[in-house]
């Protein structure tokens, strides 16, 4: 049988939106744990992947620890959500616990399970590709989410944070900023929602990677060890 999964480091460049993007595909198997630290020292950034069924996995947990050896700012992936037993807020409330209480969605799906059939970006609070307003029912959800979310980022900044208890609000560009410094100082750990099999949640993947990752001139050199 085929288990489709990485033994060694691999590295996929592409070009997205004048963004040049160098993934480094690190094994997911424990016996080849060399290949990720070997990959995290190359790093700017990391994305973990977490299944919206199954959960923080105890091989995950693992490479969260060497992700926070090398100080290396990150996105959560909430992957799989077409899964049968996919619960965002129940994989949420588990990275929450096990990892850090500053994990914030950026992003909820429209959906779960056979019905996963989008992503709404919580910022603009629109569906992500440009594919219209979200659901209706999905209101009060995004609106607490969202509260949350720029909570989080005034907190990190004396003057957003003036500015949000004087008027209750942020513009989406103070957010952005806001997020994207919040992100790369570690502050804030941006959490987002996929599904690799049915195509969906690519494009605000990289929208993330763009706007709450370093680039290399912004990480700087790694020291040497």
């Amino acid at each position: 049988v085929r288990h489709h999964i990485s033994l060694s480091l691999s590295v996929l460049s592409f070009d997205w939106n004048g963004l040049k993007v160098s993934l480094l595909d690190t094994p997911g198997y424990a016996d080849f744990v060399g290949e990720v630290k070997v990959g995290l020292r190359a790093a700017d950034g990391a994305l973990v992947l977490v299944c919206a069924s199954s959960g923080v996995e105890v091989g995950t947990e693992q490479v969260w620890s060497y992700l926070d050896e090398a100080r290396l700012p990150r996105i959560v992936v909430i992957n799989k959500m077409d899964r049968e037993n996919a619960d965002f807020a129940r994989a949420l409330a588990q990275i929450r616990e096990r990892w850090s209480p500053k994990c914030h969605p950026i992003a909820l799906p429209i959906g779960a399970q056979a019905s996963f059939s989008g992503v709404v970006d919580l910022i603009s609070g629109r569906v992500a590709d440009g594919k219209g307003e979200p659901p209706k029912e999905m209101a009060a959800d995004i609106a607490s989410y969202r509260e949350k979310l720029v909570e989080a980022v005034a907190e990190q900044d004396d003057a957003l944070l003036t500015k949000y208890l004087d008027s209750g609000s942020l513009t989406e560009e103070e957010i952005r900023a806001g997020l994207r410094k919040a992100a790369i100082s570690g502050a804030i750990i941006p959490v987002v929602v996929a599904s690799g099999l049915k195509e969906i949640g690519a494009v605000p993947i990289l929208e993330a990677i763009k706007s709450c990752l370093p680039s290399p001139q912004e990480r700087g050199a790694a020291p040497a060890r």
